[in-house]
């Protein structure tokens, strides 16, 4: 399922004992999530020992990306202000929700539009198959 940052801000965490669900309430679906993608532009980057936690903005919320090995060298390899999109799974460590990246690209802010277009294209047409379910 394809996010936007500020959506992350917005997920309900779910515990049921040994699993974790991620819920998001958009309009009158309730959608449960695993594994995500998230676009916006790289604001801020860290590097904790063998782990790169990078922040993602929409311009109105934030979304925690994490990357390990190979991956957390090719994180570290874009700067502020990159445009980039996020593949992985999401996970929560003592409260806090983030991304556990697959796969990063960079896309660009031609790239972002685009995805934003691409999000509000499949919510309609989810809402569409919702409201004809009822």
């Amino acid at each position: 399922m394809r996010l936007l940052p500020k959506e992350m801000e917005r997920l309900t965490v779910v515990d049921r004992g040994a699993v974790v669900d991620f819920e998001l309430v958009t309009g009158s679906l309730t959608l449960k999530l695993h594994r995500v993608r998230v676009a916006g532009v790289l604001t801020g980057m860290e590097k904790r020992g063998g782990m790169v936690e990078a922040l993602l903005s929409d311009g109105e919320g934030t979304a925690r990306v994490r990357a390990w090995g190979e991956l957390a060298e090719i994180l570290l390899s874009f700067r502020q202000g990159d445009y980039l999109e996020v593949l992985g799974t999401l996970r929560v460590y003592r409260g806090e929700v983030y991304i556990a990246a697959s796969i990063v690209r960079k896309i660009g802010s031609e790239g972002f539009d685009f995805y934003v277009k691409i999000i509000e294209r499949d919510r309609r047409v989810l809402s569409e198959l919702y409201a004809s379910r009822i």
